[in-house]
């Protein structure tokens, strides 16, 4: 049963508010989709998912059939495989909406909802879901279908044949780490008679078993967990540069060549001990600092952006092929909300690109046949084809992804310590070879005992540990304020800063918030009713934004329709029809940048202008910001909203709109070869 709210709720699976109520069990629900998943659960038994969390579902868009038909083709449905025999497959998914408790319990049961789910389990730092399930009995795409029906739709992008070497990095380290804490932990171990201050000196070979044992534990330390660090110095040496890794290196083979002379000729226990606790908590710094950076970091390539697959024309026949196998000349077909993968031209259909990932510019872009469009567009409405101009690889926004800065922009990055080790290490040497000169005239073992004494206690250790620990908790304390870094190092750059460049888009405003301001003639409480009913039919932004500005209770709409680039019209009771879209749709020529004509029975009303609403202390902030730095825009939108933005704030230094990134670019560079330090934030 459906009926018209004369009051704000909200529903009972995803907590969206109703525009239209559906009632179930005794509940009201936003839609359709949101009341079945709710019966799904309560017909299994699963009613716990809504007492661990109010509210706790992900809105449910029913989509096409097909959405997940690529996953038949057994090439691209392998690439999310992690094992598979005849009985079982292991694999694992990304699901973006996973949120709460709630979610991670839903998930992990959902053998009750198909038994053919052998066992199911979340990462929720990740948001990635892995799975077992006979596939005798579901395919992946049946699994895929599933998470989505029940609103976790699973992302799967190009990106996802890929993360197993990152993985392998990462395991790598770990293993080091483990290697140098057992060997560490055990020499302590082996040392405590000295720590204690115990007479050893009447039992010579227990002493000297120890002190070997321990020799043969740090081995491993050395040529395994330490191979990083001497990999690194050598290279550097190689190409005449010096970072902190060569002062590191050399103190590591001082500790460790000294303990070894000590314990072989039986002059003292040596230091293996202090040898493998810096290596432990070297390597302990840097895992530290990579888990905070994995967790916290977005996806940094563009092909975590692009579909897995896509719809290939051979001959008269469409098949699934994977993006990577994709040429030039190639026909594709791009469906309603398809992300345009490579520089194209349209064979076939119209097309309205919504460039907004490329340029931060929201308003699509109507293309038709013939013409050109960039990779990076997604289509929005009905389905084109199109023919391939350029490879994925060599695509316009591959190639403004991929843009490197030259080797001198690059050097202004070096972080601190890698400044500081240059002289550091020079000093490092002359003075341990004085002290080896000198003290050779009198005793060359006194010398030698000089030599790596200043190299032990002058290895930067200190330095080498406090920076990853300093630097990963900076990203952790960042990151819950919402703030991400490209680079660890970035951190350190932040204090030279003097003039901060902001995008405008979903940064300086909300980017799911309008203001929007009606230009007409005055309307009836029934004809805003009616225009309020209409909008909550389409998931426009621009219709959610009316919807949400209108105060009145929506009326019923008896017939509605949305024509792909134009509008939205319906058939009201006592109003009759209403337009909502384009200036020629409602029967005019007038151009008015984001604004939304009415007409009634063809009757042109007036228009709604919306605007991006600015987040609320934007105003102050930069005023505070201005007092330091200075200020300036590049963004991506129409020049419509300058004077909205100089009242905002006067003191820019400069404002640019209509900026593709490769123009952003380009102006940071010319900033900074002006002799500026440039921050850029943006929301993406």
């Amino acid at each position: 049963m459906t009926k018209t709210l004369s009051q704000q709720q909200v529903c009972f699976h995803c907590g969206d508010d109703i525009k239209s109520a559906i009632e179930y069990n005794s509940q009201v629900f936003c839609c359709e989709g949101c009341k079945t998943v709710h019966q799904v659960l309560s017909e299994n038994g699963m009613e716990d998912y809504y007492r661990l969390q109010s509210n706790p579902g992900n809105k449910v868009l029913f989509s096409d059939n097909e959405e997940f038909a690529y996953l038949d083709t057994p090439e691209i449905a392998d690439l999310l495989i992690d094992f598979k025999n005849d009985n079982l497959v292991k694999l694992s998914l990304q699901i973006p909406g996973i949120h709460c408790s709630s979610c991670i319990w839903l998930l992990e049961h959902l053998h009750v909802l198909n038994k053919a789910i052998l066992y199911s389990r979340v990462d929720f730092l990740k948001k990635e879901f892995t799975a077992n399930i006979n596939p005798n009995e579901i395919s992946v795409r049946q699994l895929a279908e599933l998470l989505n029906s029940i609103g976790y739709k699973p992302t799967i992008t190009l990106e996802h044949n890929q993360k197993e070497k990152q993985n392998s990095t990462n395991n790598t380290l770990l293993l080091k780490l483990a290697v140098a804490g057992f060997c560490f932990g055990n020499i302590m171990l082996f040392s405590f008679p000295e720590y204690f201050g115990l007479d050893i000196k009447e039992d010579r070979d227990f002493a000297r078993f120890f002190s070997y044992f321990n020799l043969v534990l740090a081995i491993p330390v050395l040529l395994y967990s330490a191979s990083d660090y001497f990999v690194s110095a050598y290279k550097a040496v190689r190409k005449n540069v010096i970072h902190i890794n060569v002062p590191l290196a050399l103190g590591m083979v001082a500790l460790f060549g000294r303990s070894v002379y000590e314990i072989m000729w039986q002059v003292g226990p040596g230091y293996m001990d202090s040898f493998a606790g810096l290596i432990f908590f070297l390597l302990a710094g840097k895992w530290f600092q990579n888990y905070t950076y994995d967790h916290l970091s977005f996806d940094r390539d563009y092909k975590s952006y692009f579909p897995l697959s896509v719809c290939v024309k051979e001959g008269d026949v469409w098949l699934n092929k994977l993006l990577t196998e994709v040429k030039r000349g190639d026909r594709l077909k791009i469906k309603n909300g398809d992300l345009v993968a490579a520089d194209a031209i349209i064979l076939n259909g119209d097309a309205y690109i919504d460039y907004s990932f490329v340029t931060g510019e929201s308003v699509p872009v109507h293309k038709v046949l013939g013409e050109m469009i960039y990779g990076g567009g997604r289509q929005i409405g009905g389905t084109i084809e199109i023919e391939i101009t350029k490879e994925v690889s060599q695509s316009q926004l591959t190639k403004i992804w991929n843009s490197k800065q030259d080797s001198e922009k690059e050097s202004r990055l070096h972080s601190f310590s890698e400044k500081v080790s240059k002289y550091f290490t020079v000093v490092l040497l002359l003075i341990a070879f004085i002290a080896l000169g000198v003290w050779s005239f009198i005793d060359i073992s006194t010398g030698f005992f000089a030599f790596t004494s200043v190299l032990i206690v002058a290895c930067p250790c200190a330095l080498a540990l406090s920076s990853p620990l300093a630097l990963g908790n900076a990203l952790r304390l960042l990151g819950n304020q919402g703030l991400y870094l490209k680079n660890a190092n970035v951190v350190e750059q932040l204090a030279k800063v003097n003039h901060i460049v902001f995008d405008k888009t979903g940064t300086l405003t909300q980017s799911d918030q309008f203001e929007v301001k009606w230009n007409g003639q005055a309307l009836t409480h029934a004809q805003l009713s009616g225009i309020k009913g209409l909008v909550a039919h389409s998931n426009h932004p621009y219709s959610r934004a009316i919807y949400s500005h209108l105060q009145e209770a929506p009326a019923v709409v008896n017939y509605f329709k949305e024509i792909t680039g134009a509008g939205i019209l319906g058939q009201i009771n006592g109003i009759g029809e209403i337009k909502l879209g384009s200036a020629l749709f409602c029967g005019t020529e007038q151009d008015i940048n984001s604004g939304v004509f009415v007409s009634f029975n063809n009757q042109l009303a007036g228009y709604f202008v919306i605007k991006s609403k600015y987040r609320n202390y934007i105003g102050d902030l930069l005023s505070k910001l201005g007092k330091k730095y200075k200020i300036s825009i590049l963004s991506g939108d129409s020049r419509s909203e300058e004077p909205t933005l100089t009242q905002v704030y006067n003191g820019f230094e400069q404002i640019h709109f209509q900026q593709t990134p490769l123009d952003k670019k380009n102006r940071i560079e010319q900033l900074e070869d002006s002799g500026d330090v440039v921050m850029m934030v943006g929301d993406g």
